[in-house]
């Protein structure tokens, strides 16, 4: 287990552990999944657009590949290799293929970049959100191992004893 899921497990009771392991396995599947889908859509959605608007303002492409090219993007997009779009245009000229390979790595890296970005954009929200989630009081270990839910007052009470009020002279 990460620690962070044995820091918050530890200041439970024994009686809150299931919850507590339900909950926390609950929210990191979500988040690993909804992650995952949102890295996925960016990436997907900026190499689309990237190839798209790269292969439209290009001067060495002829219009039938410009063409051919558009087509395959209606098919399935996957991030493919500079290697890849090599085999996969062997025996053509070789200024097509090097304008090919070069709008892939253009397009490819920036839609990596922005995937990524997305990730850590993400985090930041979840990493603010959590500060504004509410706080607990801290029970002693003889507490916690008791069982008791609340602490004791005395460790409730920060405030300092009241002070009897100064009288001006």
């Amino acid at each position: 287990m990460p620690a962070s899921v044995n820091i918050v497990q530890s200041s439970a009771t024994e009686e809150e552990q299931g919850e507590i392991s339900g909950v926390s396995r609950s929210v990191s599947n979500f988040g690993s999944s909804f992650g995952v889908a949102l890295a996925g859509a960016i990436l997907v959605s900026t190499l689309i657009t990237g190839v798209t608007d790269l292969t439209d303002e290009s001067t060495v492409l002829p219009p039938e590949d410009k063409q051919a090219i558009a087509a395959a993007l209606e098919g399935s997009v996957t991030a493919v290799s500079d290697e890849q779009v090599e085999q996969v245009l062997a025996g053509q000229p070789e200024e097509i293929v090097d304008e090919v390979v070069r709008i892939n790595a253009t397009a490819r890296n920036r839609a990596m970049r922005y995937a990524l970005a997305s990730l850590g954009v993400a985090g930041l929200i979840g990493g603010v959100a959590a500060l504004f989630l509410p706080g607990r009081v801290r029970r002693t270990a003889a507490e916690r191992s008791s069982g008791q839910l609340e602490p004791s007052a005395e460790i409730e009470s920060h405030s300092p004893e009241p002070q009897p009020p100064v009288k001006d002279m």
